[in-house]
């Protein structure tokens, strides 16, 4: 019985993409600029499970990137010039 508790608990604390995405703003890679993939390559290194999403901040659009680093789930924001805007854990 632990042994299924377990395996059990562990798929529920995996984050799949669709949960930490909004299905509404998810972009591809190639609809980012790229000022903003070389701002987000340059700041953060081996990352994986990218998502790209349109977002704002204030009036300004954005562009904010949901990722995992060394095993943290993590989001950022960029500028379409790719200003770093700001980071939080996902």
């Amino acid at each position: 019985m632990f042994i299924g508790m377990a395996s059990t608990m562990s798929a529920c604390s995996a984050k799949s993409e669709k949960s930490r995405a909004d299905a509404e703003k998810v972009i591809t890679t190639e609809n980012v600029p790229q000022s903003v993939l070389a701002a987000f390559q340059g700041k953060y290194a081996n990352t994986s499970e990218v998502i790209w999403e349109t977002a704002h901040e204030n009036d300004l659009k954005t562009y904010k990137v949901k990722f995992k680093v060394d095993g943290k789930y993590m989001k950022a924001e960029f500028g379409e010039s790719g200003q770093f805007i700001k980071e939080n854990d996902d």
